[in-house]
């Protein structure tokens, strides 16, 4: 009786062994399977901010080579004071139409403003050189016309002049037409040289204008400052 008792216990033992065993074994096998989850998250989190930093970054460097552009630009005018040259290609704000989505969510208030506005400023330069340069070029126009008309005229007062000569022309004559050409030639040649210099030259009024726009923009590129460095590894 004894005997069977005691094996009775013994299996009792084992059996509650057994199941801790299990009991444990499942809550390591458990555990462990959380543990590769929660690192699986953590990874997959980490990899969508690098990936959402580096579209971030790329976003604010896009947007800024434009309102770097439209700086330059800006500066020449107020150093200079004349407007940049026509052959420079046109200034644009194609990474803020592109990028704006991306970068917008991750600017403040007052960095979102201060965007805005230098895209808004580089519009206002580009739209503000274009309509200066179309009146005075129109006024150009107007001069060169008259400019037609004088030469037109001058020569064919030298025509008159050589088809009235019945005779060879002395040496004092020669040098007289020529003197009276070359003359004609450095005063026209003054004009469009005046002409060219007034299509890019920048009133007192528009220069004041020019600086607030220089703010402006300088303005939006702080703002984007902070998301085009590096982040540290």
């Amino acid at each position: 009786m004894t005997l069977e008792k005691n094996a009775w216990t013994v299996g009792i033992i084992s059996a509650i062994f057994g199941l801790v065993g299990v009991i444990v074994g499942g809550g390591i096998t458990a555990g462990s399977n959380y543990l590769l989850y929660q690192k699986r998250v953590q990874t997959e989190r980490e990899r969508e901010s690098r990936n959402h930093a580096i579209e971030v970054k790329r976003a604010s460097r896009l947007i800024d080579a434009d309102l770097s552009r439209a700086s330059a630009a800006a500066r020449i005018c107020v150093e200079e004071r004349h407007w940049w040259s026509t052959d420079v290609p046109a200034l644009t704000v194609e990474g803020w139409q592109q990028y704006r989505g991306i970068i917008a969510p991750e600017l403040s208030n007052n960095d979102w403003l201060a965007v805005r506005l230098a895209v808004e400023a580089v519009d206002n330069l580009k739209t503000g050189r274009d309509l200066s340069i179309k009146i005075v070029e129109e006024q150009g126009e107007v001069s060169l016309t008259a400019m037609t008309k004088e030469l037109a005229e001058f020569v064919e007062g030298i025509q008159t002049e050589l088809t009235a000569i019945n005779k060879d022309l002395t040496a004092e004559e020669i040098e007289g037409l020529q003197a009276r050409l070359t003359t004609f030639r450095n005063n026209n040649m003054e004009k469009i040289t005046a002409m060219r210099v007034g299509l890019t030259e920048i009133s007192d009024s528009s220069m004041k204008l020019i600086v607030r726009i220089l703010n402006d923009i300088e303005a939006g590129r702080l703002a984007l400052a902070k998301f085009m460095r590096d982040q540290p590894p």
